[in-house]
């Protein structure tokens, strides 16, 4: 028989609990990477293939509701140039 949980109000994520609304970083990094993707033309299961996720992820991404990794992050820095603008 399986147990059906509740919904919380707040997700776990490194054994802190954190809001469900995206932070004002996140809000930010998310817009940014709305710029750039619309600013090469890019759909975003393009942006994804080039960083080996899928679409959705990125739609994550860009709604602030998934924090993007440093990697990825390197990754989308080098799509616009190599000075790593996008990280100001």
């Amino acid at each position: 028989m399986r147990v059906r949980r509740k919904a919380r109000a707040v997700k776990r994520r490194d054994n802190q609990l954190l809001p469900e609304q995206p932070e004002e970083e996140d809000r930010a990094v998310a817009a940014r990477i709305v710029a750039l993707r619309t600013s090469r033309g890019l759909s975003q299961s393009a942006l994804a293939r080039t960083l080996g996720v899928t679409f959705q992820q990125v739609q994550k991404y860009e709604n602030g509701t998934n924090r993007i990794t440093a990697d990825r992050l390197a990754k989308l820095a080098t799509l616009r140039d190599p000075g790593f603008g996008i990280l100001r």
